[in-house]
């Protein structure tokens, strides 16, 4: 994903507008002589297989959405956090707002075994209420405390690794895009049109999770996604990591069974 790894690292936050990377991402099935793809998002990377969607459709032989679901074009983020609070009783999303300050990149850098200790915390009581309350977070790693490390997260080392050189300043830049409506106009006008998925989708639910929930992944692509099955699997966030062979059985009889 853009900002992470090895890829490119741009500071602007209209870059991580999901319109201009659904057009790179297609440049590279060109590119690849690729015709049709599954096409799989986790969390912020659901941002992207939505354009996909939206603006591919002939693309595609089906979409998997893990933990967030379909991801509107141009969402207003500070709305969106308003109404997932009053909607499920709760700030979700408060977090966000931390993300989007210009001061976050240093103060994770500065605290990386405090963050990496709540990001794959195996309580999740943590996200409830250290993650996602709006300025819970930040007194969290001002304060340099740790969670419980479970055997299932990612190595340390590789993790410090890919983020060493090009900081937090391009992977925090994702919510940035979201929090300043730095969408671009394109997808400010794809907005304005109805989108519908026709194609087969799964929707997998992280039941555990305490910032993407199940209800809310589900109301989010249920309305766009005539075709839509959904599968939970027990896991926090990361089911990736956490239950590996669970998640591929279930992508695999997905893809079989289209």
């Amino acid at each position: 994903m853009l900002g992470f790894g090895g890829s490119s690292k741009p500071s602007d936050p209209s870059a991580y507008g999901g319109v201009v990377q659904a057009q790179d991402f297609v440049k590279i099935l060109d590119k690849e002589g690729i015709e049709k793809v599954f096409v799989v998002g986790h969390d912020w990377g659901c941002r992207v297989t939505s354009r996909l969607a939206n603006l591919f459709p002939q693309r595609h032989l089906g979409t998997v959405f893990i933990a967030i679901g379909y991801i509107p074009p141009a969402q207003d983020g500070l709305q969106t956090i308003a109404t997932v609070k009053q909607e499920f009783g709760r700030d979700i999303f408060g977090y966000w707002k931390f993300f989007n300050e210009d001061d976050c990149p240093e103060i994770i850098s500065q605290r990386i075994d405090s963050f990496f200790s709540i990001v794959y915390t195996s309580n999740p009581d943590f996200w409830r209420n250290n993650v996602a309350p709006e300025g819970e977070l930040k007194k969290w790693l001002l304060a340099d405390q740790r969670a419980y490390i479970p055997d299932w997260a990612p190595n340390k080392a590789e993790f410090e690794k890919i983020f060493k050189e090009g900081g937090w300043k391009a992977p925090t830049n994702w919510y940035r895009c979201i929090v300043r409506d730095a969408w671009g106009q394109q997808e400010k006008e794809l907005a304005e049109t109805t989108q519908q998925i026709s194609y087969p989708v799964l929707q997998i639910t992280t039941t555990r999770d305490q910032i993407c929930i199940p209800a809310l992944a589900i109301s989010q692509t249920a309305p766009v996604c005539p075709n839509f099955t959904t599968k939970p699997i027990d896991t926090l966030h990361w089911p990736m990591f956490e239950k590996p062979t669970e998640l591929n059985a279930i992508l695999e009889a997905f893809f079989n069974g289209i």
